[in-house]
C-alpha cells in the first residue's frame, strides 16, 4: 500500500508511516468495488489504472538492491555530503524552521519565476516550488479546491515531482500525483493504492503543459545552484542530522517560519446593478465551496441601474469569491473569480453586468 500523505510505498502491516509519521487508515473490505464520483464533474472514463502487485515487487526489489546491495559506503549512491553547502545556500536563501524541518527559503530574485523552498526533514530532502500554474491547471482538471497544497514538490534524488491533492475521482480519493522526469511516467495514490494514469488521461494532463512548466522551474533552480558552486547532488547530500550538528557547533539560532496571520476583514462594498435586470437574490461564496451562502439581499430588491452598500466580511486567507444573482423568476446568473486581495480597505465597487447570455463582474 501507499501512504496517503507522502505517497511512499509502505508495508500494509504498519499503522504509522515510517517516512512522514502519518497515521495509516485501514479500511475493511466488504468484497464490493465502490464507485466514487467527483463532486463537481462526473468522471465518465477511468483516469487511472491500478499498478499490478508484481510490478511493485520488482521495483521494491530493485530499490532494495540499490540501497543495500552495495559495499555499504554511503558515497556509493552518488551523493556527497558537503557541509560547506550550508554557507553557499545561505547566500541565496534564508534558513528557517518549520516544525520538524529545516527550510532554506529562496531569497527574492534568486532562482526561478516560482518561489522555492529547500526542505530537510529526518526522512528526506525535497524542493517545493510555488508554481501558480499548478493551481490553475489542476483546478481545471479536477475542480476548484482539489489541491491539498498549491505547489509541487521535487525529489532531488529520484528526479520526480509530486502534486498533493485531496479530491474524489472515479477510483476513490486521489491524494497525490507523481511525475518521473526521466521515464515521463505518471502515477497516483488513490485510497492508499498505487495507480498509473490511463493513456487518455496521461495525454490530457501532458497537453496542459504543466510538466514543461515544472521542468523549467527545476532547471532554473539547478542553474542557480551551479552559479553558486553547487549541484543537486551537493544539496541532497546534506541531511537533517548534519544540519542540526552544524548549527549547534556554530551556535546559530534558526527562526521559525512566520505563518501568515489570518484576520477577519470587513470591507464596505458598493454593489452596482448594470445587468438591466432587477435582482431579487444575491449570493456569494468562496471559490472552493460548491454551495451558495445565504441571500445577501434578504427581503430587499436591487433594481436595474441602482446600487447599494454592504459590509462584506471575509478572512484574509480567503480573498477569492464567486457571486450569483437571481431575477424574479429565479433564473440564476453567476459571476466567478472576484479577488478582494488588492481592494482598498476604505471600500470597493462591485459592478454586475449581463449581455443576455453571460454574466460579467468587475471589482475595483
Amino acid at each position: 500500500m501507499f501512504c496517503e500523505k507522502c505517497g511512499n510505498e509502505i508495508d500494509d502491516k504498519w499503522s504509522v508511516c515510517p517516512n512522514c509519521g502519518a497515521e495509516l487508515k485501514k479500511e475493511k473490505s466488504d468484497g464490493l468495488e465502490k464507485s466514487k464520483v467527483s463532486k463537481k464533474n462526473k468522471v465518465k472514463k477511468p483516469l487511472f489504472k491500478r499498478v499490478w502487485f508484481w510490478i511493485l515487487i520488482v521495483i521494491a526489489a530493485v530499490f532494495a538492491l540499490a540501497v543495500f546491495g552495495g559495499s555499504g559506503d554511503s558515497s556509493g549512491d552518488g551523493k556527497k555530503s558537503d557541509i560547506s553547502a550550508v554557507e553557499k545556500l545561505s547566500q541565496i536563501a534564508t534558513l528557517q524552521r518549520d516544525d520538524d524541518a529545516y527550510v532554506f527559503v529562496g531569497n527574492e530574485g534568486c532562482g526561478t519565476a516560482a518561489g522555492w523552498q529547500l526542505r530537510y526533514t529526518e526522512e528526506n530532502e525535497a524542493v517545493r516550488f510555488a508554481e501558480p500554474a499548478v493551481e490553475e491547471i489542476f483546478n481545471t482538471l479536477f475542480g476548484d479546491g482539489c489541491l491539498e497544497r498549491n505547489d509541487f514538490s521535487y525529489d532531488l534524488d529520484k528526479e520526480s515531482a509530486r502534486i498533493y491533492l485531496n479530491t474524489e475521482v472515479q477510483e476513490g480519493t486521489l491524494t497525490n500525483i507523481s511525475y518521473d522526469f526521466g521515464s515521463e511516467k505518471i502515477t497516483a495514490v488513490i485510497d492508499g493504492s498505487g495507480y498509473e494514469a490511463t493513456d487518455e488521461f496521461a495525454d490530457e494532463i501532458r497537453n496542459t503543459g504543466i510538466f514543461d512548466i515544472m521542468k523549467a522551474d527545476v532547471d532554473s533552480f539547478e542553474k542557480l545552484l551551479e552559479e553558486n558552486d553547487m549541484t543537486a547532488g551537493t544539496v541532497s547530500g546534506l541531511n537533517y542530522d548534519e544540519l542540526t550538528e552544524y548549527l549547534e557547533e556554530n551556535g546559530e539560532d534558526v527562526p521559525e517560519i512566520e505563518e501568515e496571520e489570518i484576520t477577519l476583514m470587513t470591507l464596505p462594498v458598493t454593489v452596482v446593478n448594470d445587468t438591466g435586470i432587477d435582482i431579487y437574490e444575491l449570493y456569494a461564496s468562496t471559490v472552493d465551496v460548491d454551495d451558495w451562502e445565504e441571500d445577501i439581499l434578504g427581503t430587499d430588491i436591487l433594481y436595474a441601474g441602482e446600487s447599494f452598500v454592504i459590509d462584506f466580511t471575509y478572512y484574509s486567507d480567503q480573498t477569492e469569491w464567486d457571486f450569483a444573482m437571481a431575477d424574479m423568476t429565479g433564473q440564476m446568473i453567476e459571476f466567478y473569480g472576484l479577488d478582494f486581495a488588492d481592494c482598498d480597505p476604505a471600500g470597493a465597487t462591485l459592478t454586475l453586468e449581463y449581455d443576455g447570455e453571460n454574466g460579467y463582474a468587475t471589482l475595483e
